[in-house]
């Protein structure tokens, strides 16, 4: 099985434990920083490799116990920062009207794994198929174009994005540079480096 159809067959039974505290953490703070709101989740992904993951999300602070759970994040992102130079940074954070808004900028797609247990890929197609995804789906050309599922694997210093359905399911993703090739579930905006993520089945997005 390839790893993009083990990817398709995830099922998600709640939020992971970490992302639990994570979220609570946040949950404390009352403002953030200033910077732009993003009304819905929002993933940045950046020349230099860094992933921006721009949090919107429902959350019942009453749910949980705060004070446990931000002992347990901050526990959890000490220990991988102090392995891993700082990896993982948040910023902008605010919860109001139960609504968590923050930002959780990572070094790489290793410390995105890390803090949310969801497989993320954002690397180049030869590092994709070194790594064991097979890339051979179909896939559309920014004008609306079927094109043949091997174009992609020939394409091995062209960037490539692998979100599974619960990173991407409804989330906004945006680039440094234009995109050229998406799965059928990605809509792309006349710039060309926004797209909107229509459904729940794993996206890809290619560009230079």
């Amino acid at each position: 099985m390839s790893c993009e159809e083990s990817d398709r067959k995830i099922i998600i039974h709640g939020i992971c434990a970490s992302c639990l505290f994570l979220f609570a953490f946040l949950a404390m703070a009352v403002t953030g920083c200033g910077r732009k709101k993003y009304d819905i989740s929002t993933y940045e992904f950046k020349k230099n490799g860094h992933i921006i993951e721009h949090m919107s999300e429902e959350f019942p602070p009453d749910s949980y116990d705060e004070s446990d759970w931000e002992k347990e994040t901050g526990s959890l992102i000490e220990a991988y920062n102090k392995k891993n130079k700082d990896s993982i940074r948040l910023y902008d954070i605010s919860a109001e009207e139960g609504i968590l808004r923050c930002s959780v900028e990572y070094a790489d797609d290793d410390a995105y794994y890390y803090l949310n247990e969801q497989p993320l890929f954002y690397g180049t197609v030869d590092q994709a198929l070194k790594a064991g995804y097979s890339l051979s789906f179909d896939v559309y050309d920014v004008k609306g174009e079927l094109v043949k599922n091997d174009v992609i694997r020939g394409m091995r210093d062209s960037h490539i994005i692998i979100m599974n359905a619960y990173t991407a399911d409804g989330a906004d993703v945006l680039l440094y540079k234009k995109a050229k090739y998406v799965t059928g579930n990605a809509e792309v905006d006349s710039s060309l480096k926004r797209l909107h993520i229509t459904d729940d089945n794993t996206v890809y997005i290619v560009f230079d």
